[in-house]
Protein backbone atom coordinates (compact mmCIF):
# COMPACT_ATOMS: atom_id res chain seq x y z
CA UNK A 1 0.00 0.00 0.00
CA UNK A 2 1.20 3.36 -1.27
CA UNK A 3 1.72 6.02 1.61
CA UNK A 4 -0.70 9.03 1.39
CA UNK A 5 1.56 11.86 -0.19
CA UNK A 6 4.86 9.45 -0.99
CA UNK A 7 5.19 11.39 -3.98
CA UNK A 8 4.38 15.23 -3.44
CA UNK A 9 6.71 18.23 -4.33
CA UNK A 10 4.82 20.33 -1.95
CA UNK A 11 7.73 22.05 0.41
CA UNK A 12 7.39 22.30 4.19
CA UNK A 13 7.06 25.95 3.81
CA UNK A 14 3.87 25.58 1.68
CA UNK A 15 2.26 23.26 3.92
CA UNK A 16 2.92 25.29 7.00
CA UNK A 17 0.87 28.27 4.62
CA UNK A 18 -1.87 25.94 3.78
CA UNK A 19 -2.02 24.49 7.75
CA UNK A 20 -2.17 28.56 8.49
CA UNK A 21 -4.70 29.80 6.24
CA UNK A 22 -6.85 26.90 6.95
CA UNK A 23 -7.02 27.65 10.74
CA UNK A 24 -6.93 31.47 10.31
CA UNK A 25 -10.14 31.15 8.37
CA UNK A 26 -11.63 29.56 11.27
CA UNK A 27 -10.91 32.26 13.72
CA UNK A 28 -7.37 31.18 14.82
CA UNK A 29 -4.77 33.40 15.81
CA UNK A 30 -0.95 33.95 17.19
CA UNK A 31 -0.09 30.36 15.10
CA UNK A 32 3.43 29.43 14.72
CA UNK A 33 5.51 26.56 14.40
CA UNK A 34 8.88 25.41 15.14
CA UNK A 35 11.24 22.13 14.21
CA UNK A 36 13.81 20.16 16.26
CA UNK A 37 15.52 17.03 16.11
CA UNK A 38 12.92 14.21 15.64
CA UNK A 39 9.56 16.57 16.06
CA UNK A 40 7.83 19.18 14.46
CA UNK A 41 4.91 21.46 16.00
CA UNK A 42 3.12 23.64 15.00
CA UNK A 43 0.99 25.89 17.82
CA UNK A 44 -1.92 28.44 17.43
CA UNK A 45 -4.93 30.02 19.83
CA UNK A 46 -8.45 29.68 19.30
CA UNK A 47 -10.68 31.65 21.21
CA UNK A 48 -8.42 31.70 24.18
CA UNK A 49 -7.67 27.96 23.99
CA UNK A 50 -3.55 27.29 23.18
CA UNK A 51 -3.48 24.52 20.87
CA UNK A 52 0.10 22.61 19.91
CA UNK A 53 0.36 19.66 17.56
CA UNK A 54 3.45 17.91 17.60
CA UNK A 55 4.26 15.49 14.80
CA UNK A 56 7.01 13.19 15.06
CA UNK A 57 9.46 13.15 12.40
CA UNK A 58 12.28 10.71 11.08
CA UNK A 59 16.11 11.00 11.96
CA UNK A 60 18.31 11.34 8.77
CA UNK A 61 20.46 8.22 10.15
CA UNK A 62 18.09 6.06 9.67
CA UNK A 63 18.95 2.91 7.20
CA UNK A 64 15.77 3.83 4.99
CA UNK A 65 17.00 7.22 4.01
CA UNK A 66 21.38 5.80 4.00
CA UNK A 67 20.08 2.54 2.09
CA UNK A 68 18.69 1.59 -1.02
CA UNK A 69 15.89 -0.68 -0.75
CA UNK A 70 16.04 -4.08 -1.74
CA UNK A 71 19.66 -5.20 -1.47
CA UNK A 72 20.35 -2.01 0.71
CA UNK A 73 23.19 -0.45 -1.03
CA UNK A 74 24.82 2.46 0.48
CA UNK A 75 23.12 6.28 -0.56
CA UNK A 76 25.32 9.16 -1.54
CA UNK A 77 25.04 11.48 1.46
CA UNK A 78 23.28 13.89 -1.01
CA UNK A 79 20.72 10.65 -2.32
CA UNK A 80 20.54 10.00 1.57
CA UNK A 81 19.13 13.32 2.56
CA UNK A 82 16.84 13.79 -0.62
CA UNK A 83 14.68 10.78 0.60
CA UNK A 84 14.98 12.09 3.97
CA UNK A 85 13.62 15.34 3.10
CA UNK A 86 10.92 13.90 1.20
CA UNK A 87 9.74 11.92 3.83
CA UNK A 88 9.49 15.09 5.72
CA UNK A 89 7.31 17.31 2.81
CA UNK A 90 5.15 14.08 3.32
CA UNK A 91 4.77 14.48 6.91
CA UNK A 92 3.99 18.26 6.46
CA UNK A 93 1.33 16.93 3.92
CA UNK A 94 -0.51 14.25 6.43
CA UNK A 95 -0.70 16.88 8.91
CA UNK A 96 -2.65 19.26 6.39
CA UNK A 97 -5.17 16.29 5.77
CA UNK A 98 -5.32 15.73 9.48
CA UNK A 99 -6.36 18.98 9.75
CA UNK A 100 -8.23 20.14 6.88
CA UNK A 101 -10.43 16.66 7.41
CA UNK A 102 -11.15 18.24 11.72
CA UNK A 103 -12.37 21.51 9.88
CA UNK A 104 -14.21 19.90 7.20
CA UNK A 105 -16.03 17.78 10.57
CA UNK A 106 -16.83 21.53 12.29
CA UNK A 107 -17.88 22.57 8.80
CA UNK A 108 -20.27 19.57 8.81
CA UNK A 109 -21.78 19.75 12.51
CA UNK A 110 -19.80 16.25 13.11
CA UNK A 111 -17.79 18.31 15.56
CA UNK A 112 -17.15 21.56 17.57
CA UNK A 113 -13.46 22.74 17.08
CA UNK A 114 -13.56 22.08 21.20
CA UNK A 115 -14.07 18.58 20.47
CA UNK A 116 -11.42 18.51 16.94
CA UNK A 117 -9.08 20.18 18.95
CA UNK A 118 -9.10 18.96 22.88
CA UNK A 119 -6.11 16.19 22.68
CA UNK A 120 -4.26 19.08 21.52
CA UNK A 121 -5.55 21.96 23.80
CA UNK A 122 -2.79 22.88 26.12
CA UNK A 123 -3.27 23.70 29.94
CA UNK A 124 -1.80 25.59 32.80
CA UNK A 125 0.87 23.06 33.53
CA UNK A 126 1.93 23.16 29.79
CA UNK A 127 1.05 19.69 28.77
CA UNK A 128 -1.70 18.76 26.14
CA UNK A 129 -5.33 16.84 27.06
CA UNK A 130 -3.81 13.94 25.57
CA UNK A 131 -0.45 14.00 27.34
CA UNK A 132 -1.87 14.52 30.44
CA UNK A 133 -4.77 11.66 30.16
CA UNK A 134 -2.94 9.04 28.06
CA UNK A 135 -0.69 7.41 30.59
CA UNK A 136 -3.43 7.37 32.77
CA UNK A 137 -5.29 5.15 30.53
CA UNK A 138 -2.35 2.90 29.44
CA UNK A 139 -2.01 2.62 33.18
CA UNK A 140 -5.41 1.96 33.91
CA UNK A 141 -5.82 -0.58 30.55
CA UNK A 142 -2.48 -2.18 31.90
CA UNK A 143 -3.84 -2.65 35.22
CA UNK A 144 -6.53 -4.34 34.00
CA UNK A 145 -9.07 -1.52 35.59
CA UNK A 146 -10.37 1.19 33.35
CA UNK A 147 -11.87 3.64 35.93
CA UNK A 148 -15.46 5.11 35.92
CA UNK A 149 -15.19 8.50 35.90
CA UNK A 150 -12.06 11.09 35.96
CA UNK A 151 -12.18 11.49 39.53
CA UNK A 152 -10.48 8.69 39.33
CA UNK A 153 -7.86 9.28 37.30
CA UNK A 154 -7.03 12.39 39.64
CA UNK A 155 -7.41 15.06 37.29
CA UNK A 156 -10.75 16.44 38.78
CA UNK A 157 -11.49 17.24 42.36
Amino acid sequence: MMRYASNTNVSEGRSRAEIERLLMRYGAEEFGYVTRSGEAMIGFVYRELRVQMAMPLPSRSEKRFTHTPGRGGLRTPDAAITEWQKEVRRRWRSLCLVVKALLVGIDDGVLTFEQAFMPWVVWGNGLTTSQMILPHIKEAIDGGHMPKDLKQLELLP
